[in-house]
């Protein structure tokens, strides 16, 4: 059980480090056929 939660933790880190580094490695989120985008003056929703 503890390995998965170190595994787990580990790849949130990793996650989390290429949204901060690399925003556009995963620009392809929210752009996939049959997503619905709706974009406003006041944001986008996914």
């Amino acid at each position: 059980m503890a390995r998965w939660l170190m595994i787990i933790g580990a790849l949130l880190l990793v996650l989390g480090a290429i949204l901060q580094f690399a925003p556009w490695a995963l620009n392809w989120f929210g752009k996939l056929p049959g997503d619905i985008r709706i974009e406003t003056e006041r944001g986008i929703i996914f």
